[in-house]
């Protein structure tokens, strides 16, 4: 982290619903201010860092959701590339999802946290259980070592119908767990089966009040109008009818999040002004993620307390030299300027600087504080 405190002067800050003129002190790599600063510069021997965000939109930094597994094994090398790359594109925390194997033990679990110990930014993880390991017994075991996010992996219809859910809740309530459901691309399931296991996995969540978040699901179904405890994650033709629907009120609830990474958008007559997309895009990437895994207000949120993850994004080049009717994916254009992770420039016009094994392991999760 900054060992100077640094005011960053001059920016546009960027929440999930809108924009403001404000300046921000940050020190020991924390948020302790956010005011629009009237006093004349400090002249005070260099004690405080001045950095002029003249120019720039100030934006909370984006949390990825990688699925890392399948390179538990990677050299280290190839480990600091992959970190490096979502970094540049704003990331400054992420959510690994970790596949829990038959042959596994808790020791074993926590064992594959060991290659994020070089991690330059914070991170937490998500458990992925087959159906048949998705029990109260295991659920209580893996508690044990300090796990609260998982994720339950169906194929099929008669999976979902099969879950002991009855079982389940105890374990659940007891230690405000959130259980998130995944749906293999590769599952032999026709659009009537996935909307019924979809359905299905809902209805049960409900009823015992799991927090749960489902990719492809609608957030606002008809039937399912809870706001609290089921969050989806949308696909690409989701993003678009969602972004109509905030057209007509733009501060409705929206339970639902999308990673930067997979976050796209028109450009053009009847879009949104670039400020208020960008708005969204905090609102999706950045505060509804922080919100859904358990990590807010540390992370997705400029405010007093919060870590100074932060990303600017010159204003001359978001949204700038696109023909109208443009569908615009953010990791393919806009890469942000200057990336920050608690108060440490980890990327600075174009240089990218490491800091092997400075990242955070966020183990105390509140999934259940937050409306999305």
């Amino acid at each position: 982290m900054g060992t100077k405190p640094l005011i960053i002067r001059g920016g546009t800050l960027v929440t999930g619903f809108g924009t403001k003129e404000a300046d921000i002190w940050i020190e020991q790599g924390q948020i302790r201010r956010v005011a629009k600063d009237r006093l004349k510069k400090r002249t005070d021997h260099g004690k405080t860092e001045v950095f002029d965000a003249t120019g720039y939109y100030v934006l909370p930094g984006f949390i990825s959701l990688p699925r890392m597994g399948a390179g538990r094994f990677l050299p280290l090398e190839e480990y600091r590339r992959q970190l490096a790359s979502l970094i540049r594109r704003g990331t400054t925390c992420f959510i690994d999802t970790i596949r829990v194997e038959s042959w596994m033990d808790e020791a074993q679990v926590v064992y594959q946290l060991a290659r994020h110990y070089n991690s330059p930014i914070d991170y937490s993880v998500r458990l992925q259980l087959t159906a048949d390991a998705f029990t109260a017994d295991t659920l209580r075991r893996l508690r044990s070592r300090g796990f609260f996010l998982y994720e339950v992996t169906l194929r099929s219809v008669r999976e979902a119908a099969e879950i002991n859910w009855d079982s389940l809740y105890p374990s659940i309530s007891q230690s405000r767990l959130a259980v998130h459901l995944h749906i293999p691309e590769e599952a032999a399931l026709s659009v009537r089966e996935r909307s019924e296991l979809i359905r299905l996995w809902t209805v049960a969540c409900l009823y015992g009040k799991v927090r749960t978040c489902i990719k492809g699901a609608e957030p606002l179904q008809d039937e399912f109008q809870d706001v609290f405890y089921r969050i989806a994650q949308l696909s690409n033709v989701q993003e678009m009818r969602e972004l109509d629907r905030l057209l007509q009120d733009w501060y409705s609830f929206l339970p639902a999040i999308c990673p930067a990474d997979d976050w796209s958008f028109p450009t053009g007559k009847g879009a949104r002004s670039p400020a208020e997309l960008l708005s969204l895009l905090v609102r999706m990437s950045s505060t509804n993620i922080a919100k859904a895994f358990g990590c807010y207000p540390q992370k997705g949120c400029l405010a007093a307390g919060a870590d100074a993850d932060l990303i600017l994004i010159e204003k001359d080049k978001w949204l700038t030299n696109f023909s109208t009717g443009t569908i615009l994916k953010f990791d393919e254009h806009c890469f942000p300027t200057y990336v920050m992770s608690k108060g440490k420039w980890l990327y600075q016009l174009g240089k990218y600087t490491d800091a092997v094994g400075t990242g955070n392991y966020l183990q105390k999760l509140s999934l259940y504080k937050f409306s999305i």
